[in-house]
């Protein structure tokens, strides 16, 4: 932000030995000096306007188009594409080259200070195939908020630089958490289906732990592709986003996690949703982390979590009171069963928005399993290791509005 010039100093009593004169001048002064000021301002603001209406996509959307774009000269290499697709631009994603739009050409330029690669479109050869990425605004800026979306990776250090606007700016998208800072650097992964078609894959998971054993549960939608047709049937051409608070009668999400394995469904079960986790005034998320503090867990059998509001802490409630109970401590235990169910729906994006009320959605999900077992088990009690690797530093803050 440009500075105002200093304002004259008048120093106290100085217009009663000096005569009006002085004080005409300095007022003068004064006044030229407000004239500039507010020149200044109105040209800032001018410019604000010119450069927003230049760039109206969001500065997260470009990072996912270079994931979800399948040219062969993207370097780090593309985001699943779910579904089947007719012709050759069914390939590519919907959120990147919104229908009847074009961006002439125009070269477009990342947070990062980098240029957009000039992708080449699947199955057409030596054509430039020109995007037009969409004016939709997630929660997650398109996966490159870390506050919303901890992506846990192995990239290049640091994570985050400041961007071209003052903002944080990834310089290793998807990743924007450091996975060495991951409980023994433990990432349990897994795909994320549809549960009507376990054949079409709507998102990656990833579940790490904090050596506080706090527990993080990442989910990244894969993009959605032009004229793509799961088994269940959808429209041609739009993007899957979450929805928060649900379009539904159906929850947003919901998560259950428990130390024994219990008969019933999630919906009897969950002690967590993202209506309770998720705090993003923005309706709608591509990328959402969930963290739930295993030491103090609440327990599915009796109560589920209510976040705090104001100065008003969060806690676990009773499922037949609504009053406070005590938390559990799941940190050490043997074994640790967890579901998921997430209530996606089908964004309809525009250049300029995320397009009309949603009216298709689909039931995405992980079926029960241990996470405390297995080939991705996770570390149990990670507050008692006393070895780790150094705290990465914070991300650059967001410039002052």
């Amino acid at each position: 932000h440009a500075q105002a010039p200093p304002q004259p100093h008048l120093a106290a009593g100085a217009h009663s030995a000096a005569g009006t004169s002085d004080l005409d001048a300095r007022q003068v002064i004064l006044r030229r000096v407000a004239m500039a000021n507010r020149s200044l301002q109105l040209l800032v603001l001018a410019l604000a306007v010119a450069s927003a209406s230049a760039q109206t996509f969001s500065t997260g959307i470009l990072y996912w188009c270079s994931m979800a774009e399948m040219g062969a000269n993207i370097p780090s290499g593309p985001r699943s594409i779910w579904g089947t697709f007719s012709t050759p631009a069914g390939r590519e994603n919907t959120a990147c080259h919104d229908s009847g739009v074009s961006s002439n050409n125009q070269m477009m330029t990342f947070s990062n200070g980098t240029t957009y690669p000039n992708n080449i479109a699947q199955g057409v050869a030596n054509t430039p195939f020109d995007i037009a990425p969409t004016g939709c605004l997630t929660a997650d800026n398109w996966g490159t908020d870390v506050s919303q979306c901890a992506y846990p990776g192995f990239g290049r250090d640091p994570l985050f630089i400041t961007g071209t606007a003052g903002q944080p700016a990834p310089t290793n998208y998807p990743i924007t958490y450091d996975a060495k800072q991951a409980c023994n650097q433990v990432v349990a992964t897994f795909d994320v289906p549809v549960l009507a078609a376990q054949t079409d894959i709507f998102a990656k998971m990833f579940i790490f732990k904090d050596y506080s054993d706090n527990m993080y549960v990442t989910v990244s939608l894969n993009a959605s592709g032009f004229y793509a047709s799961d088994t269940t049937g959808v429209p041609s051409n739009g993007q899957y986003l979450l929805p928060n608070p649900s379009l539904n009668s159906f929850p947003s999400g919901l998560m259950y996690i428990s130390p024994n394995f219990l008969n019933g469904n999630i919906y009897t079960l969950a002690q967590y949703s993202t209506a309770q986790t998720l705090t993003s005034s923005v309706g709608q998320y591509s990328c959402w982390t969930v963290m739930i503090p295993l030491r103090t867990a609440c327990d599915p059998t009796t109560s589920t979590f209510v976040r705090g509001i104001g100065a008003s802490p969060s806690f676990c409630a009773s499922r037949t009171t609504g009053a406070s109970v005590p938390t559990v401590d799941m940190s050490n235990t043997v074994n640790l069963f967890f579901q998921t169910q997430f209530n996606v729906s089908f964004y309809a994006t525009t250049a300029t928005s995320c397009g009309p009320t949603p009216t298709v959605t689909r039931m995405i999900g992980t079926p029960l399993v241990d996470l405390n077992s297995g080939s991705q088990a996770l570390v149990r009690n990670c507050a008692a290791i006393t070895t780790r690797p150094p705290s990465p530093p914070l991300p650059p803050s967001p410039p002052p509005p």
